[in-house]
């Protein structure tokens, strides 16, 4: 992702690096997300994805476990 797309996005890249994942290469992407907490409260939260190297899928999303289990709490 550029810098530009991230930034509209709301997330700051911290690490991008290339790994091997199920004998396939992928980048991985550790950033923090801007997120408001009830629309009120602005806040930053980890978050790491996988992309796949050779289509630019979305592999995998890691976040906290507040915001996989109660994402209605919070808004981009």
């Amino acid at each position: 992702a550029s810098p530009v797309a991230s930034a509209e996005a709301g997330v700051e890249t911290e690490e991008i690096e290339l790994v091997l994942i199920d004998e396939a290469l992928a980048y991985r992407i550790r950033g923090e997300k801007q997120v408001k907490f009830l629309s009120l409260f602005a806040t930053t939260t980890p978050v790491t994805v996988e992309i796949s190297a050779e289509t630019g899928e979305v592999i995998n999303v890691t976040r906290p476990f507040l915001l996989r289990f109660f994402p209605f709490l919070f808004t981009d």
